[in-house]
């Protein structure tokens, strides 16, 4: 057996932004873990305002690295390990989110339809939310 090093691990922080729509944040915050390919995020967020909302996919932009494409059906996913408010009182313990680039997109699992998507109207000026995903780059 050969000897391993880490060689690649970091910590820090980004701002998770979501789009579709004009938000006020009351705070929001995120944090992440790379070790090699395999990056863990820590997002929380509290709304103060949301208008302008155009009805599509709830989508949170900003994250740090890009994720790996694995083909279709096989994108990096993960749901919420912790919930929050929406405007869907049932959404906290429905909502997950799949990875696509530097971008999450919300999908709903209260169906079992193969990926209803959670718009954008599922924030309000309310909303807070708090989660930890896990992905490859």
């Amino acid at each position: 057996m050969t000897s391993e090093v880490l060689d690649d691990y970091e910590t820090g922080t980004w701002t998770p932004t979501i789009q579709n729509g004009t938000y006020g944040y009351l705070y929001r915050h995120g944090h992440y873990t790379k070790i090699g390919n395999k990056v863990t995020l820590h997002i929380g967020f509290k709304l103060n305002s949301a208008s302008s909302l155009t009805g599509t996919v709830a989508r949170i932009s900003g994250l740090p690295y890009a994720a790996a494409n694995f083909g279709g059906y096989q994108e990096p996913h993960g749901r919420i390990s912790a919930g929050g408010y929406f405007a869907t009182s049932n959404l906290s313990s429905n909502l997950s989110f799949y990875i696509s680039g530097t971008n999450l997109y919300g999908r709903t699992s209260s169906t079992n339809a193969d990926s209803p998507v959670a718009t954008n109207a599922c924030w309000t000026a309310t909303s807070f939310i708090k989660f930890q995903i896990t992905y490859w780059t």
